[in-house]
């Protein structure tokens, strides 16, 4: 059953299954939503979750350091899989 497949209430797919009959596929993409609109851009979301990726990996590397494991700040990106670009 979707309900449990996709961990949502059942209102949810009566929405969904409402909104598709009326306007097809188009009908089930996200729409504006009420409310204050967001306070940040989306090029400062980028921002501040790039510098949250980076501030990891030098958490990281520090740990490294600390238990003599070396590695720098690029190889400990590489090995997991975070972006070090800004």
């Amino acid at each position: 059953m979707i309900v449990e497949s996709l961990q949502v209430r059942p209102n949810t797919v009566i929405d969904w299954r409402w909104h598709f009959e009326r306007e097809g596929v188009t009908g089930l993409r996200g729409r504006p939503r009420p409310g204050k609109p967001p306070r940040y851009t989306a090029e400062l979301r980028r921002q501040v979750l790039a510098a949250l990726g980076s501030a990891r990996i030098l958490v990281i590397a520090e740990k490294k350091r600390d238990c003599n494991a070396g590695g720098d700040e690029q190889q400990i990106a590489s090995e997991g899989e975070i972006s070090t670009a800004f």
